[in-house]
């Protein structure tokens, strides 16, 4: 009877599984239909980030082995994407310079966002002198072209990969400022702010639990734009020798040793350039497929 009992449940069991795991594929499939540009960028970055995070494991090579005979090799079993002046293996510093590449990027806009939507939430929500202090000084950075002013600080620093962060962060939190101040403003006009206020919960409780959660969304589509544009700033950097320093690869750097081979060993440029391509193509499918799932207009 127990036995009997068992197995009817256990084949009910099963048979109930089958259902279930169905119905998450269609789900899956159905939101993949919906939202084609945010899950191809999105498997794009996946893989970029496995890449970057493995290296060690995948790459084949040492990135800053030097090997003078296998100098300037086209592309071939032993070395996929060919080797560089110095005989380094072309792949492996690629797969390597995704690293640092990322890191920069990423790192630079983690705390552009964190200053500039704070600096937005408090010139939004007190308005007044201090919403007229941060929006001059936001003006004046956004008066410089974005390159330039990296440049110019990032030459003003010593050259190095720290010293690029903190000049990509700085040209992006203007942006991020005035991307919250504008929702900000909205919501504080709402009775719900009003409300908290007058069950006595103070400025910095009614920011951080009500009015931020309610800005989130452009800020987070905006963290997948200007990833993009950080990373191509990263490249310049490093291609002008402002990034990160030799031996230690980079795609930008890569690209600048590159620049003395353009017609005898084109392959040094043309693998970290797709590098870049790649990469600035996910991060804007992601921007994109975020707009589009978040906007409630779109």
């Amino acid at each position: 009877m127990d036995l009997t009992h068992t197995q009817s449940s256990e084949m009910s069991s099963g048979f109930s599984v089958r259902p279930r795991t169905r119905s998450r594929i269609a789900r899956l499939s159905a939101w993949i239909r919906r939202n084609p540009l945010l899950f191809f960028g999105t498997l794009t970055l996946v893989i970029l980030v496995f890449c970057a995070i493995f290296a060690p494991w995948i790459a084949p090579y040492d990135p800053l082995g030097i090997a003078p005979r296998d100098s300037l090799k086209p592309p071939s079993r032993a070395h996929w994407f060919g080797t560089d002046r110095y005989g380094r293996d072309v792949f492996s510093r690629v797969l390597y310079g995704s690293r640092n590449s990322l890191l920069v990027a990423t790192t630079a806009v983690a705390i552009s966002a964190s200053v500039g939507g704070l600096l937005g939430l408090a010139s939004g929500y007190f308005g007044g002198v201090l919403d007229l202090t941060i929006g001059r000084i936001m003006d004046i950075i956004f008066s410089f072209p974005a390159l330039l002013l990296a440049i110019a600080i990032a030459a003003v620093l010593t050259p190095g990969s720290r010293n690029a962060i903190i000049a990509i962060a700085i040209v992006y939190i203007p942006l991020f400022s005035r991307i919250v101040r504008g929702p900000t403003i909205a919501e504080v006009s709402q009775e719900y702010v009003e409300a908290a206020r007058v069950t006595g919960s103070g400025s910095g409780r009614i920011l951080m639990r009500h009015v931020a959660p309610n800005v989130l969304s452009p800020w987070i589509v905006q963290v997948s734009v200007a990833l993009s544009h950080a990373l191509l700033l990263e490249a310049a950097l490093g291609f002008l020798g402002l990034g990160v320093q030799p031996p230690a690869p980079s795609w930008g750097l890569m690209l600048n040793e590159a620049s003395d081979f353009i017609d005898a060993a084109p392959w040094l440029s043309i693998f970290p350039g797709l590098a870049i391509v790649l990469a600035v193509l996910a991060f804007n499918l992601v921007g994109d497929g975020l707009r589009d799932t978040l906007d409630p207009v779109l």
